[in-house]
């Protein structure tokens, strides 16, 4: 998995930790399609049985490996449906993130 997606997944569960609601508060309240992708990150690995609270119209994306998370699309208006989900930790929009050099091995 890219070192930048590691970083910005770990930076998600940690705001999760401290934040009061399991929904990022940039998540879109509407889309022009209605539906808007997501991360979700559960408290343990999904199971396809788990991966059923998704919505029917839901669709999932990747099932990540190394974290307990699913990127999928959704319907904007099930989010909160979704939330309420025990198992779900953090919901965040699939945010575009960048890689920079910054920090470098030394040749």
């Amino acid at each position: 998995m890219n070192a930048t997606v590691r970083v910005v997944l770990a930076a998600l569960a940690g705001s999760a930790a401290f934040a009061g609601s399991k929904i990022s508060p940039d998540m879109p309240v509407s889309t022009p399609t209605g539906v808007v992708d997501v991360i979700v990150q559960y408290r343990t690995a999904p199971s396809s049985s788990r991966l059923e609270f998704l919505p029917a119209t839901a669709t999932v994306r990747h099932q990540f490996h190394n974290i307990p998370a699913v990127h999928a699309t959704v319907p904007v208006s099930s989010i909160s449906r979704l939330a309420s989900d025990p198992a779900v930790v953090y919901i965040s929009p699939d945010r575009a993130v960048t890689g920079s050099l910054d920090i470098t091995p030394k040749p």
